[in-house]
C-alpha cells in the first residue's frame, strides 16, 4: 500500500510529464544517431524529436499532445528504415492519451491507428503483401494494447465521476429531507407558542364581555368579534400545521415549549450523561420573545448533543448574551475540533440549528474554534422584543 501511494505521488507530480517526456526524447535521439545506423536524415530525425518531445505537455494538453505524438511517430515509421523503440513508446502513449480522453470510440480509434500503421508501412517499405502483414504486426498489437489500457482508465474515471455525482445528489436529498423535517418540527413548536397567545386573546375578550358591566353594545360586539377572530386564527394555524407536516394530523401537545429558564435542567441532563458544562446568561434588557427563547434553547440542546457524540469528555461552555440588536448564543467545547467534523458540519442537527436561526432572520456558524475545540455561534435578532 505504501509503495502504491509513493508511485501515485510520483506520477501526480507536476514535473513528472515534462521530465519523462524529455528523457524519452533524449533516448530517441540517442537511438537515432548511434554509430552503425544509416546516414543522418533531417526529416525522420525531426519526426522522432517531435513525437517524443510532444509528450512533455501531455499533462496540460493531453489530446493535442497525443495527436502530435501519434502522427509524428507514424511519419517517422514511414521515413526511417527502423523506428527507434522510444518513438514506438511515444506513439503508443499518444494512442493511450486519445483513448483515455475518449476522443473517438475505442473501436474506431483502434481501426484508425492500425490503418495508419499499415499506410505508413506501405509508404516506407512498399506494398509487398507479406511485408504489409508482418512488418506492422508487433506495433499494431502495441497500439491495440494502448487503446485497451486507455479505455480502461477512462471507464474507471467515469465510474468514479458518476459515483461522486450520485453521492453528492444523495447528500443533497438527505439535507433537503432533514431541513423539511426540521421545518415541520419548528412549525409544530411555533404553533404551540402562537396558539397559547391567541387562545389567551380569545379567552380574555370573551371574559371581558361578562366581567365588565355597562359595556356599550358596540364594544360588546367588538370584543365578541375579537374572540371569534382569535378562534378562527387558531383553526387556521392548525390547518397550516397539518399542511407543513405533510397532511399527517397529529394531536396538539399541551406541554409548554421550553425557554431559557429551562436551561438549568437541560445542563443537568448533560452532566448526568458524564459531560462537563458551564453556563453564563446575561439576561439584561427587555424580555425576549418566546420564539427567540425557544430557538436559543433548541440550539443549545442540539449543540450539547453534538458535543456528547463527537467530543465525549470535553468541557462545554454556553454563553448567551445580547449584542446590539441580536441575542448571541455561543457554545464551545475543548475537544479536538476535528473529531466528527464532517458530521458536525453537515449533519441533520446543524441543519436544524441553521433553519431555526434563519427563521428569525439570524445566522449560525459552526466549525473548529481558533482557541481549540469546536464552536457553534448563533445570532438571533431581538430588535423590538416582545413576550409572545
Amino acid at each position: 500500500m505504501t509503495d502504491s501511494r509513493r508511485l501515485h505521488g510520483l506520477t501526480s507530480s507536476p514535473a513528472y510529464a515534462p521530465v519523462t517526456g524529455a528523457l524519452l526524447g533524449f533516448a530517441a535521439v540517442v537511438e537515432f544517431v548511434r554509430p552503425g545506423e544509416p546516414s543522418f536524415e533531417l526529416a525522420p530525425f525531426g519526426c522522432v524529436v517531435v513525437s517524443t518531445a510532444s509528450l512533455i505537455w501531455r499533462r496540460a494538453h493531453p489530446v493535442p499532445s497525443g495527436l502530435i505524438a501519434v502522427v509524428a511517430a507514424l511519419l517517422a515509421y514511414a521515413l526511417a528504415p527502423e523506428i527507434p523503440v522510444s518513438v514506438a513508446v511515444a506513439g503508443a502513449t499518444g494512442v493511450y492519451l486519445l483513448a483515455r480522453h475518449r476522443v473517438i470510440h475505442p473501436a474506431l480509434l483502434s481501426v484508425v491507428a492500425v490503418a495508419g500503421l499499415v499506410t505508413a508501412t506501405i509508404a516506407g517499405r512498399g506494398a509487398e503483401p507479406l511485408r504489409v502483414v508482418t512488418e506492422p504486426l508487433a506495433p499494431a498489437l502495441g497500439l491495440l494494447a494502448a487503446v485497451a489500457v486507455g479505455e480502461a482508465v477512462y471507464g474507471r474515471r467515469e465510474a468514479h465521476r458518476q459515483r461522486d455525482t450520485a453521492l453528492a445528489r444523495l447528500l443533497e436529498i438527505q439535507a433537503e429531507q432533514a431541513a423539511s423535517a426540521e421545518r415541520a418540527r419548528i412549525a409544530r413548536e411555533l404553533h404551540d407558542v402562537v396558539a397559547h397567545s391567541v387562545s389567551m386573546i380569545a379567552v380574555q375578550a370573551e371574559t371581558t364581555t361578562y366581567t365588565t358591566g355597562e359595556l356599550p353594545p358596540a364594544a360588546r360586539d367588538g370584543l365578541q368579534q375579537i374572540a371569534v377572530s382569535a378562534r378562527t386564527a387558531l383553526a387556521e394555524l392548525r390547518q397550516l400545521l397539518t399542511v407543513l407536516r405533510g397532511n399527517a394530523v397529529s394531536p396538539v401537545g399541551t406541554a409548554p415549549q421550553p425557554t431559557l429558564a429551562g436551561l438549568d435542567q437541560l445542563l443537568a441532563q448533560h452532566r448526568s450523561a458524564g459531560g462537563a458544562v458551564w453556563l453564563h446568561v446575561d439576561d439584561k434588557g427587555a424580555p425576549l420573545a418566546t420564539v427567540v427563547e425557544l430557538s436559543a434553547y433548541r440550539i443549545v440542546q442540539e449543540a450539547l448533543t453534538n458535543a456528547r457524540r463527537h467530543a465525549p469528555g470535553a468541557t462545554v461552555s454556553v454563553n448567551i448574551y445580547p449584542s446590539g440588536d441580536d441575542l448571541v448564543v455561543r457554545i464551545t467545547d475543548d475537544g479536538s475540533g476535528t473529531t466528527g467534523l464532517e458530521t458536525r458540519g453537515t449533519g441533520h442537527g446543524l441543519i436544524g440549528m441553521r433553519e431555526r436561526a434563519a427563521l428569525l432572520g439570524g445566522s449560525l456558524s459552526a466549525g473548529p474554534s481558533p482557541t481549540g475545540g469546536f464552536a457553534v455561534i448563533a445570532r438571533l435578532p431581538i430588535k423590538g422584543r416582545t413576550s409572545l
